[in-house]
């Protein structure tokens, strides 16, 4: 389950005296903070967060400001109220919030509050969330290193075959239930056999696919878990209770795009580490376009997106990642 924390944005100013005005409006020197409020209304660093952008009014000079230490302090000066936004980096690559602030002058200083989610489980994340209030119990999170609990499954459904295997290792009695995931769902439109529903669907992994698709289940983000996928019997019954699949049954059919092997490319998300997975992630997030299908589900540290989507040029970018990382 997701926490909550409230985030504490503070705005002061003062008019300038010595500065001309403009349009009859004076020259302000203003400055937001970022905090958090503590169990007991006590203003707490929010070093939850690694970085905090501000996207001011598009006539300031370089409009966007990033700041990567607490209070995030901007300063700056004007004679206009405005909107802005907030971009708060969650820390451990927790996500991002994006908030919106009214800049006004009615007071010499304000204090606006949000009630933000974060995910738990991300163990040095939930370290630094205990710091502002209560998380749920893990252990090691006052003191020592939180306990490591892994339970891994991959699924994968393709032409009317479900294969699953699952492997778990705990180390502590305290297992972790949350999730981050990248589902990469090769989806592969008006492919031959293909039998997926129409538009962006759900499989049983919860991977977005597309019509004719062949759905894959990627790995785990977090290092925590993978999505448990549905192993159900099928018609040649692989997937029932572990049992191997027939051979003439284990080729999957080749969806290809851009030269690259949808479905090898998926396998090969399935096998990368913690780190290369986040990797990914940030790999297809920062080439986004407006045809891509990815969605980020901060709440529940998952990352959702249709390979069949993704531009040529970044699939074999991620072809080329994948490759040098594992044996696919």
């Amino acid at each position: 389950m997701p926490v909550q924390r409230t985030i504490k944005v503070t705005t002061t100013q003062e008019i300038l005296k010595n500065e001309p005005k403009v349009q009859e409006f004076p020259m302000r020197k203003w400055s937001i903070e970022i905090s958090l409020v503590g169990p007991n209304g006590e203003d707490v660093p929010a070093n939850i967060f690694d970085k905090v952008t501000y996207i001011l009014h598009p006539t300031f000079k370089d409009p966007t400001r990033a700041f990567k230490t607490p209070p995030f302090r901007l300063e700056e000066k004007g004679w206009g109220e405005f909107d802005l936004n907030i971009n708060l980096h969650v820390a451990e690559r927790g996500g991002e919030h994006k908030i919106t602030h009214d800049l006004n002058f009615q007071k010499s200083r304000y204090e606006v509050l949000h009630t933000l989610s974060f995910p738990t489980n991300k163990p040095a994340l939930l370290r630094l969330l205990a710091e502002s209030g209560p998380v749920p119990e893990k252990k090691g999170v006052s003191g020592g290193a939180v306990g490591a609990s892994k339970s891994n499954s991959t699924s994968t459904a393709t032409g009317g075959n479900s294969n699953s295997n699952s492997n778990s290792n705990s180390a502590s009695s305290n297992s972790n239930s949350n999730s981050n995931s990248i589902d990469g769902a090769a989806g592969a439109a008006g492919a031959a056999g293909g039998a997926g529903g129409d538009g962006h669907g759900g499989d049983a992994t919860g991977a977005v696919s597309g019509p004719g698709s062949a759905g894959v289940s990627g790995g785990s983000v977090s290092g925590v878990k993978r999505k448990q996928g549905a192993s159900g019997a099928t018609g040649n019954g692989s997937g029932v209770g572990g049992e191997e699949a027939p051979a003439k049954f284990k080729k999957k059919p080749k969806i290809e795009k851009g030269s690259v092997d949808l479905e090898r490319l998926a396998d090969g998300l399935k096998m990368l580490g913690e780190d290369d997975l986040l990797g990914v992630v940030e790999m297809v997030t920062d080439n986004k376009t407006k045809d891509m299908y990815i969605k980020n589900d901060v709440q529940e540290g998952e990352f959702h997106m249709d390979l069949y989507t993704l531009p040529d040029p970044l699939l074999l970018s991620l072809w080329d990642y994948v490759k040098k990382r594992v044996s696919v």
